[in-house]
């Protein structure tokens, strides 16, 4: 990982040190008198924060040019070719003029709603492949589906909830069909289980039978998706 430097800034009046990032570079500053003491010897210790701001900086700036030419779905073997064309209308559309190429239009220079629209559309492709495919894992497992969305989470796969319904994670589709069948089991396995018992592992090792290996793969597996399909900050 690359470190961001942190440089020291005197003069700020809190007694308490801040971290800043003037124009995208990350600062502490540092408060005067006894506490600048203790104080000095910390902007290592609060790399991590700057990091996250400039984190949240580079999203926004790569929201704003990095959309995609071409989206690989490696769930479905699926390579899809992008094109934009600019049209002066309120609201992007999405359109597959033929086969795996997605035309987008309208005001498409504006980077941000584009990539909203790139998202919803993503949302419908995993329910067109996905849905056929947990169906299909339901019945080889033997374990009834319930209610069953689509959405882009922030830090999960998937998700059952109370009620029994399954939330898939559309980023799904950048994952090999291995660690996708995997979460699907996973969640299914919840219909039996509703927490990680001794029970649980059993029904699952029984359905998957590479789940720890499964489980090591997906741990890896956040970087396989594009900047483009990660949920919006909030």
């Amino acid at each position: 990982m690359t470190h961001t430097p942190c440089r020291p800034v005197e003069g700020h009046r809190s007694p308490r040190l801040s971290v800043v990032a003037p124009n995208g570079e990350a600062s502490v500053a540092l408060p005067r008198g006894p506490a600048r003491i203790i104080a000095s010897g910390l902007p290592e210790r609060h790399r991590r924060k700057t990091e996250k701001i400039q984190a949240t900086r580079k999203e926004r700036d790569d929201g704003e040019k990095g959309l995609p030419e071409h989206i690989t779905f490696r769930a479905v073997k699926a390579n899809w070719r992008v094109l934009y064309r600019p049209v002066d209308s309120g609201e992007i559309r999405c359109s597959e003029e033929r086969e795996e190429v997605l035309v987008l239009s309208g005001p498409v220079g504006k980077a941000l709603p584009v990539r909203a629209a790139l998202q919803a559309w993503l949302k419908e492709e995993a329910r067109r492949h996905l849905t056929p495919l947990i169906r299909k894992e339901a019945d080889l497992c033997g374990i009834p589906l319930g209610r069953l969305q689509f959405r882009l989470q922030k830090s999960r796969w998937a998700s059952r909830s109370a009620t029994g319904t399954i939330s898939l994670n559309a980023a799904l589709l950048f994952l090999d069909v291995d660690l996708v069948r995997h979460v699907m089991i996973h969640e299914l396995c919840h219909v039996l289980h509703m927490n990680h018992s001794t029970q649980f592992k059993a029904a699952l090792a029984r359905h998957d039978p590479q789940w720890m290996s499964h489980e090591a793969r997906l741990g890896k597996a956040a970087g396989q998706v594009p900047l483009w399909a990660l949920p919006f900050r909030e």
